[in-house]
């Protein structure tokens, strides 16, 4: 989680997400969803095994991008020139560089998830 939350504050510099507001309003949503998405992924593997979660780590995000997307949407534009839908591709960039992450980490590291 911890990984997840710094890559996508990465691509939120690059966003010019750098207020500490905006970056509050960034870190409370990714451990939110992460929570979420973690604790999903733990029950499916318990109760389906290992492939199950994996698969459904895959399946799992793409609400977890629409939950990011629709709250950044919300929560990120200002008076500075912030639009919604530049918080919405930041959703996406943003979830992308962390599911390419989490997936290389996971076809290597399958026990730390």
């Amino acid at each position: 989680m911890v990984l997840t939350v710094l890559l996508e504050l990465g691509v939120a510099w690059l966003f010019r997400y750098r207020t500490k507001p905006l970056v509050t309003r960034i870190i409370t949503v990714n451990v939110v969803t992460q929570v979420l998405l973690n604790l999903a992924l733990v029950c499916i593997s318990f109760h389906l095994g290992g492939l199950a979660a994996f698969i459904a780590y895959f399946l799992l995000e793409i609400p977890v991008l629409l939950i990011e997307a629709i709250t950044y949407a919300i929560l990120l534009p200002d008076h500075r020139g912030g639009t919604w839908w530049k918080a919405v591709l930041y959703a996406i960039a943003a979830n992308f560089v962390s599911f390419i992450v989490g997936f290389r980490l996971s076809v290597h590291f399958p026990l730390i998830f």
